[in-house]
């Protein structure tokens, strides 16, 4: 797992373009604990989707509902726009 938001919401990011069981099982024994509530891993699939109660999410998918940097024209799939960050001078 990569990150956990509010101590209930459990995250983890794979390069793969095929999730399989295999990246599932360190998010289900969480689940399976009752030490989450939710379950997301972010990929390189084209749809989102969910398996066995965890949500698979495509990168893309993932920025619009987290509010962050939007894919550069509609056939891009690596490429995102850089936001600098502030820096005090």
């Amino acid at each position: 797992m990569d990150f956990v938001l509010d101590d209930r919401v459990a995250i983890e990011a794979k390069s793969t373009r095929r999730v399989q069981q295999k990246h599932l099982r360190s998010l289900r024994a969480l689940a399976e604990e009752r030490l989450i509530d939710r379950s997301i891993v972010v990929c390189r699939e084209d749809r989102p989707r969910v398996e066995n109660g965890i949500e698979i999410w495509p990168l893309e998918f993932f920025l619009r509902r987290a509010g962050g940097p939007k894919p550069l024209g509609s056939q891009s799939r690596e490429r995102y726009v850089e936001i600098p960050l502030e820096t005090s001078a």
